[in-house]
């Protein structure tokens, strides 16, 4: 494309001591504009930005320091916009002359126009826009702005009237003549105020040639969904040919990147002609096609819509045509490999692989997340095959195909019911058997030595009713010991065994399955004296009270070294606290506001000494010859009441009953301390030793 400025018109408005300067420049191919202003010596200088178009006609102001009729030299530049360097080969323009101000109430306007189509006359239509932006501080003496807009061509078009500030937009339709085609000198020239010069504008007019443009009456037929997710659509065109100086040829573009071949058509072609394409309508309900005229050239583009109605849903699920399922013979563990052959069909060319796993559930409901399940594409080789290790006791077994890729298609479901394993064990493969002398340990007050004997075996235990292998190791002291597997597999056990000093003949023995061998090995076990087990001594038989012994507990605690005094000191203890209980239902001992001092004073050393005579008694021997000694006592104090009322003697009952209820708990206390202490320190292995 070409590039020029062309400085059409200069006009002016004074504004101070300066003015400002309307230029209407004409450019072609120029983004950037540079106008530059030289008067008096004086320059000043703008840039604009253009659209670049091939035809451009702009009117730009320019203020610059220089009255009205100045002599100004005005440069329009196109220019690099970064560097403001003029671009080579982009013609320029210059302007030499006074500057010739205008009335301040000359308002010039945008104007513009676009050519239209011709008519049977050969004129072609040109619409003009003439717009008016007024300012707010034109003062109201300017108005009414009346004008009209001069064609050029001697005719004019209708009166425009503004009387008031604001932005306002005519619009002028002429035909102009246009058999040779032609550039118009049109302008708006204002009728008031008389003084405002017109505001020029140049049009282009293309020449009208003869026109071979038809209309094509176009009709659209959307075919069904198919498999696939798409549509086909028939386009039946229909076109007046008949001009026999006119060549038709046109074709179709889709809107899908795609176009149809050529269509030649003549005024014997077969109409409507039908072309058909095929669209994806998985996601998209509606397109744009146009039909397009390669001859006449310079006809207009006819757009096609086309309704292609609903989404066409596409079924991706995977199609699995066939799942055969092979049931193996138990293996050694007892369990059945199970082969599943899965045939299926490749997706479709609108669908992506599918990823497909069998999973297992057992016949409960719960997943079988021991079994190895490697997912396969429908793209791959059909079928697949895989052979999974299953249990029997999981049966009956549910196997179900899902996919990954499109998890809301229907799974594949197949039931496995594997029959129980019936294999008898086998003999055990004995790698070793072997003892290991340990130290001496304190077993039921024995001082004997620990031996471990390790077994070393891979196990082939079987299944069904005679499953399991049983192993047996004989000491050789008359005791035995059995290990039991119910599960296959390799195993390392080991087995302990105290023995005295000595040398045995340790055997194992294969007592399930029989028959087969078992081994024997030589165990030397040096012996162990008691120091080795730092044991404690033997407590001797614990001692029997005899039959009428009142107090066992503290009889079986006076045997004890150096307690033998306190069994011979209970009946005191007894005596003395029975002895207390009996005053208090006297009345010897009582508090009262009535007593003399010294009448509350020995109630109260009574009362102090009873505790005394308790806590000493019980720390010098146990809790069970105290508890012993106020039971005697309570059951003393009671015969002596009964031998004082049956003699008519006078008895204070509430102190009594108070002070046998006092005597009474403190039994129930030590006695629940003297059970508690027995259990530990009283039985056949601890009474001797505390």
């Amino acid at each position: 494309m070409s590039c020029s400025l062309i400085i059409q018109s200069l006009q002016a408005t004074a504004q101070g001591t300066g003015s400002i300067l309307h230029v209407t420049v004409v450019a072609s191919g120029c983004k950037t504009l540079q106008l530059i202003a030289q008067c008096s010596g004086v320059m000043a200088s703008h840039v604009y930005t253009l659209t670049g178009a091939a035809s451009e006609t702009v009117t730009v102001d320019l203020a610059v320091n220089c009255p009205c009729g100045t002599s100004v030299t005005l440069t329009a530049n196109c220019v690099d916009p970064t560097t403001l360097i003029p671009i080579p080969g982009c013609a320029s323009d210059t302007y030499i002359g006074p500057i010739q101000c205008t009335d301040p109430c000359c308002v010039a306007p945008q104007i513009t126009y676009v050519p239209g189509a011709c008519n049977a006359n050969n004129e072609r239509s040109v619409t003009f826009t003439i717009v008016f932006n007024v300012p707010s501080t034109l003062p109201s003496t300017c108005f009414p702005l009346v004008g009209y807009l001069a064609f050029g061509d001697t005719t004019y078009g209708p009166a425009h009237t503004i009387t008031s500030a604001g932005t306002f937009s005519f619009t002028d339709t002429h035909p102009y003549n246009a058999t040779a085609g032609g550039t118009y000198q049109a302008s708006f020239v204002y009728i008031l105020p008389s003084s405002c010069p017109p505001v020029p504008i140049s049009v282009n007019v293309a020449q009208c040639t003869a026109d071979c443009c038809v209309a094509p009456t176009i009709q659209t037929i959307v075919g069904p969904c198919n498999a696939l997710g798409q549509r086909d659509v028939q386009f039946e065109v229909s076109m007046n040919v008949s001009n026999l100086a006119c060549t038709y040829v046109f074709e179709i573009d889709f809107g899908d990147n795609q176009n149809s071949t050529a269509v030649y058509l003549t005024s014997s072609s077969t109409q409507p002609v039908v072309i058909s394409h095929t669209y994806n309508a998985q996601t998209q309900t509606s397109a744009t096609a146009t039909l397009h005229f390669t001859l006449p050239t310079n006809c207009p583009d006819v757009s096609i819509p086309v309704n292609l109605g609903p989404v066409c849903p596409v079924d991706c699920c995977p199609v699995i045509t066939d799942v055969v399922i092979d049931i193996g013979p138990c293996d050694a563990g007892c369990k059945s490999p199970v082969t599943i052959k899965t045939f299926f069909s490749p997706p479709s060319a609108v669908c992506q692989a599918e990823a497909l796993q069998w999973h297992f559930f057992d016949r409960n409901g719960n997943a079988i997340t021991n079994v190895n399940s490697n997912a396969f594409l429908t793209s791959g080789a059909s079928p697949n095959v895989q052979t999974f290790v299953l249990d029997p006791a999981d049966a009956p077994i549910t196997a179900q195909l899902t996919g990954l890729q499109y998890p809301n298609c229907v799974g594949i479901v197949r039931t496995i019911d594997l029959k129980p394993c019936d294999v008898p064990p086998a003999c055990p493969t004995i790698h070793s058997f072997s003892a290991n002398v340990m130290g001496c340990e304190n077993v039921a007050g024995k001082c004997l030595r620990r031996v471990e004997f390790t077994v070393d075996a891979d196990v082939f235990a079987g299944c069904g009713p005679d499953a399991g292998t049983k192993l047996e190791i004989d000491f050789d002291d008359g005791d035995q010991t059995q290990l039991q597997f119910n599960v296959s597999g390799h195993y390392t056990v080991t087995a302990s065994h105290h023995y005295p000093g000595g040398d045995y003949d340790a055997t194992l023995t294969v007592l399930n399955p029989s028959q087969c061998l078992g081994q024997l090995i030589k165990v030397h076990v040096p012996a162990c004296a008691p120091e080795d087990c730092k044991m404690d001594p033997v407590c001797p038989p614990l001692p029997k009270p005899p039959p009428w012994c009142f107090c066992k507990l503290c009889y079986i605690f006076s045997q004890k070294a150096g307690k033998g005094w306190c069994k011979a000191i209970l009946i005191l203890v007894a005596i003395y606290v029975s002895l207390v209980i009996c005053a208090a239902f006297l009345g010897l001992f009582s508090f009262s506001t009535s007593n003399t001092f010294w009448q509350n004073l020995g109630a109260a050393i009574s009362i102090f000494g009873t505790s005394v005579v308790v806590l000493w008694y019980d720390k010098k021997c146990s809790d069970c010859c105290v508890a012993c000694a106020l039971l005697l006592a309570m059951v003393l104090a009671i015969i002596a009441v009964i031998i004082m009322v049956i003699y008519g003697v006078q008895l204070t009952w509430m102190a009594g009953l108070i002070a046998l209820l006092a005597v009474f708990l403190l039994w129930l206390m030590f006695n629940s301390w003297c059970n508690s202490y027995a259990a530990q320190h009283l039985t056949e292995d601890t009474w001797c030793k505390d």
